[in-house]
């Protein structure tokens, strides 16, 4: 009974520790195309791994791939952030919502619940929040990832490294 109710612990915490991101290639790891506006990767400064990515001056990073939502599921955006440059970055880092029929929604601003207008650190920073699929405007079936970096002080130069956005329980 013991081993058995391990074992189940272990799986309820393998659950948990292995949600699946569904952003593809968020740490700048392989080629894999899935951002727009990134100013390119870094192999210095890194957070984990061999790159990360960078955005030099006043930028729109925008996922390539809508992702599919469940309005009944709660949902993390993360990712580690670093001003990397002579003047400290701000950016804002949230989800931009989409229809069924797979276009913007009308009317309907990005949601940056996760950073809006933060000043970046000059330390790797984890910012982090979660939300309820419910909580996104009326209608939305699917999100993208955006990121706006140095809106306010166009000379700055962020490091971005390890994007996440699971399903959490």
């Amino acid at each position: 009974m013991k081993r058995m109710l391990i074992t189940l612990g272990l799986a309820s915490f393998c659950g948990l520790a292995g949600a699946e991101n569904l952003i593809q290639n968020g740490g700048a790891e392989n080629d894999i195309d899935w951002f727009t506006g990134f100013s390119g990767k870094l192999t210095t400064l890194v957070k984990s791994g061999k790159n990360c990515y960078y955005i030099e001056g006043t930028k729109k990073v925008t996922a390539k791939k809508l992702i599919a939502i469940d309005s009944n599921k709660k949902y993390e955006l993360s990712g580690w952030f670093k001003s990397a440059g002579d003047d400290s970055s701000k950016f804002c880092f949230g989800l931009v919502a989409f229809g069924a029929d797979k276009k913007k929604l009308k009317d309907v601003k990005p949601f940056f619940f996760v950073a809006d207008n933060k000043i970046c650190p000059e330390i790797w920073t984890k910012f982090s929040s979660q939300l309820k699929g419910s909580e996104l405007p009326a209608g939305t079936k699917y999100v993208k990832v955006i990121l706006l970096a140095n809106h306010k002080t166009p000379k700055g130069r962020l490091a971005v490294d390890d994007l996440e956005f699971k399903a959490v329980k």
